[in-house]
């Protein structure tokens, strides 16, 4: 097969490819007199661009699933995105510094099928975004927070904000077809701890990166030993199971 390239706009744009290679990217542009705009483009390997739709908000990350359905994931101070009937949370939390937004598209992004804000009283960050193959609608997400409240599953590894002075990273599953949370986690010290990024296994265990300089940080048989005062931000990779909160 042939490359090609074009400049698309400006911003941090996402990306994402689905089993026949057409490219899903996610990129802004300046209106003259509107400002910023957002739209999602899909294009074939052969340069033919099916679409290209006007986004509502600026993805942080974006995914799909096997029937071409399209997912996203933002951070937003907004509160009149759209979400839809019976939404996980309908609306944005007063006050928040931010929340998360999460959005499942049709194929074609002409349609909106599932959306829900999800977050807790403070600042709510989103990073990675992964959807689990084998369930339509079922998507994690990865961050971090500065909310104490930022809803968890009974089960949690994690189950409560450890960052007193700062950010805690976090995992949430979210099945957006039935708007419940499948598993959420904490996951951090007692400094600013980053889950950069989220996978997840065809058999539900989910892995996470990130960054941290937290020396209490969360570690199992660790490979490099700990963070430790005055070291740069150390990275980390973790895999735990959101249901039942064990950690390996």
């Amino acid at each position: 097969g042939g490359e090609f390239q074009s400049t698309l706009g400006i911003g941090n744009g996402r990306i994402a490819v689905d089993s026949k290679g057409a490219v899903y990217a996610s990129f802004a542009v300046i209106h003259p007199t509107l400002g910023p705009l957002d739209f999602l483009m899909k294009a074939q390997p052969n340069r033919i661009v099916d679409f290209t739709r006007e986004l509502f908000i600026a993805p942080a990350d974006l995914a799909l699933d096997a029937t071409g359905n399209i997912y996203l994931v933002a951070s937003t101070t907004a509160d009149d995105l759209p979400v839809t009937a019976g939404a996980y949370q309908a609306d944005r939390n007063p006050g928040a510094q931010s929340d998360l937004y999460l959005a499942m598209l049709d194929p074609t992004a002409s349609s909106l099928l599932a959306a829900t804000y999800v977050g807790g009283t403070r600042s709510d960050i989103a990073a990675g975004l992964v959807v689990f193959p084998q369930a339509t609608g079922v998507v994690y997400v990865s961050g971090s927070t500065l909310s104490d409240d930022f809803p968890v599953g009974l089960s949690a590894f994690q189950p409560s904000h450890h960052g007193a002075f700062g950010y805690d990273g976090f995992a949430v599953g979210i099945d957006l077809t039935r708007m419940t949370l499948l598993g959420s986690t904490f996951l951090g010290g007692g400094r600013d701890d980053v889950l950069s990024d989220i996978a997840i296994d065809h058999a539900g265990k989910v892995h996470v990166v990130g960054q941290t300089n937290s020396p209490d940080f969360p570690l199992a048989d660790p490979w490099l030993g700990r963070y430790s005062d005055g070291a740069p931000i150390t990275g980390f990779l973790h895999s735990f199971d959101m249901v039942v909160g064990t950690f390996d």
